[in-house]
């Protein structure tokens, strides 16, 4: 019931774009840039384009939302937006999987992201609405987004870039 969508919703947002991504996006920046020879700002274009696909597509996401329910849009949401992290462990230039990549990672947010969780956490509550939106889309995200820093940090230590981005 209530408790199970819940802490469903909670995970999907400490695991998606703002937790997982954006948390830990500072910490690959210096680990990815040198292999892709462009310096610093040239990784950073997949935070951007990520961010402009996901802005796109949530609008987008509202109305699938609305006429389907949430099933359907937050799974492929939630495949999309892995196979996006998966890609960029396999990134080697600016070419197609670098922008492929972040454009997974922006469709996969849109529908798996704030959206698709107002409407669980909506549909399950009447009293304490407010509340329960705040522990799924404001805490959820930001204690993912403190442990996803420094969690990253030892994967890339330990394992290298690529497979920390696997692991995630």
């Amino acid at each position: 019931g209530r408790a199970r969508a819940t802490i469903g919703a909670f995970l999907c947002m400490a695991l998606g774009q703002s937790g997982v991504f954006v948390g830990s996006f500072a910490v690959f920046l210096p680990a990815v840039s040198p292999s892709l020879g462009g310096g610093i700002t040239t990784f950073t274009l997949i935070f951007t384009v990520a961010t402009y696909v996901s802005a796109i597509g949530l609008p987008v996401c509202g109305r699938l939302v609305d006429r389907v329910d949430v099933r359907v849009p937050a799974t492929i949401g939630v495949l999309v937006f892995a196979g996006g992290l998966a890609l960029l462990s396999q990134i080697r230039s600016t070419g197609v999987v670098f922008w492929l990549g972040a454009v997974c990672i922006g469709a996969g947010a849109a529908l798996s992201g704030p959206v698709t969780y107002v409407r669980v956490v909506s549909t399950w509550y009447s009293k304490n609405r407010a509340l329960a939106l705040g522990v799924v889309l404001a805490i959820a995200p930001q204690l993912s987004q403190a442990a996803a820093a420094p969690a990253v940090n030892l994967l890339i230590a330990d394992h290298g870039w690529r497979t920390a981005y696997l692991v995630l």
